[in-house]
């Protein structure tokens, strides 16, 4: 089972979206932060980086109020199709870049609970056969239009 995702998607001059994910003892949850929002990159693996209707809102996570959603109930289902978007994936995607820095770059870093270590993958101006596939289905997730 899927213990928490991070993915990226953007580039230095412009920002990066982000997506977060995580199951804890008792729930899980699902955070999506796009670069308009100017949020410095969060770490999921912290203990207080924790989103649940039952406790009392942690003031320092105060700023992603509206934009996280429960998936509880969902946690199994989305780990199942978490790994099978990228079951097939490589480490890398290195196309070639853009001098000027305008580059579409991206990273996603996985942890289950049958791996003892991370899984990390990236790439810049290149993409896996269903990356599209696979950020449309994150998209929905993350926009409470669960599938």
């Amino acid at each position: 089972m899927l213990e928490y995702f991070e993915f990226y998607r953007g580039n230095m001059l412009t920002g990066f979206d982000y997506y977060y994910g995580k199951l804890t003892d008792q729930h899980a949850f699902l955070l999506k932060t796009t670069k308009d929002l100017g949020f410095l990159p969060a770490e999921v693996t912290e203990p207080s980086f924790d989103f649940n209707r039952q406790l009392a809102p942690n003031p320092k996570l105060q700023q992603y109020a509206g934009l996280w959603i429960d998936l509880t109930f969902q946690w199994q289902a989305f780990s199942k199709q978490m790994e099978g978007f990228i079951g097939g994936w490589a480490k890398e995607y290195n196309g070639s870049s853009d001098a000027l820095g305008a580059n579409d770059e991206w990273g996603l870093r996985v942890k289950y609970d049958t791996n003892e270590e991370e899984q990390r993958f990236w790439g810049v101006n290149r993409y896996t056969d269903n990356f599209d596939d696979f950020l449309k289905w994150l998209d929905s997730m993350a926009s409470r239009r669960i599938r």
